[in-house]
């Protein structure tokens, strides 16, 4: 579910030019050193990125929505929940805030990007040099062939 959370913030718009053309808006922070800008998804869509089958008719009532329940209580539980002005206690790549819903907007999710995972994301994206080549034989531990 987390990887399909983080997956969704990826999928948005860019700026399209310069050299952080290619970086998509959700993951730039909104101050220097601060989260990302806050993204809603229905209840429908969070289990829709977690592999779940979800038919078209599914309501609030019924046992898909007790499953997204479930589910965001446990991560709630495990620290990946945040409050206005304070970072989640998880210190994970990203944080969520439960939307009870109302007449015009249903159920869902509050998601950004966490400082942590904007960070890594720009050095990621700094560093010219993610990959080394090295020699198979010293990955396998065996004598070269000669």
């Amino acid at each position: 579910m987390i990887a399909g959370l983080e997956a969704s913030l990826y999928w948005g718009r860019s700026a399209g030019r310069d050299k952080d053309g290619r970086i998509p808006d959700l993951l730039r922070p909104e101050r220097p050193g601060g989260p990302g800008p806050e993204r809603f998804l229905s209840w429908q869509t969070v289990l829709a990125f977690s592999g779940e089958n979800v038919p078209p008719g599914a309501v609030v009532t019924g046992k898909e929505a007790r499953r997204y329940r479930r589910r965001i209580e446990t991560l709630l539980a495990a620290g990946f929940g945040w409050e206005p002005g304070k970072p989640s206690k998880a210190g994970d790549t990203i944080e969520i805030r439960q939307i009870k819903g109302n007449r015009a907007r249903g159920p869902g999710l509050m998601v950004r990007a966490s400082p942590r995972m904007i960070e890594a994301e720009s050095k990621a994206r700094n560093n010219k040099t993610l990959w080394t080549r090295i020699n198979a034989g010293r990955v396998f531990k065996e004598p070269p062939i000669e």
